[in-house]
């Protein structure tokens, strides 16, 4: 439920759209990394909606993996967080992915995607908690 939205649009994240808001989602979406990581989820994000939806997640939030690797499983942060949803390494071992030598689930999408599920279900439903007490 953005407000100030343009008609027509919809969102199912709850979420307040200020100036300095308005101003970057319009510098993002005139960019050319938007129009070079959009074909790049397309096999991924049915998968990702479904598991989602399964945690009672706003489908919206699976555009975190646009953000943070623009929908690469081979994606790497400076800070060396890895996958579609850019899981550093202690993070993915505490939701049961593996990160050995040998193997690397935060590069695996639907591991990482349900380890993720996992892990913003529990941040989600805190947030609006808080939400609802304001």
């Amino acid at each position: 439920m953005f407000v100030g939205l343009p008609e027509g649009v919809a969102s199912d994240l709850l979420m307040i759209l200020n100036v300095p808001v308005q101003k970057y989602l319009h510098s993002f979406a005139m960019s050319k990394s938007l129009l070079a990581f959009l074909p790049r989820s397309g096999g991924d994000l049915p998968m990702m909606r479904r598991i989602f939806a399964e945690h009672g997640l706003p489908h919206d939030l699976i555009y975190i993996a646009l953000v943070e690797s623009g929908f690469s499983c081979y994606a790497r942060s400076p800070k060396d967080a890895q996958g579609i949803l850019q899981f550093i390494e202690s993070t993915p071992r505490r939701e049961g992915l593996k990160v050995n030598d040998r193997v690397d689930e935060r590069q695996a999408p639907e591991k990482s995607t349900r380890a993720r599920a996992r892990y913003l279900q529990s941040q989600y439903q805190y947030i609006i908690r808080l939400w609802t007490c304001l």
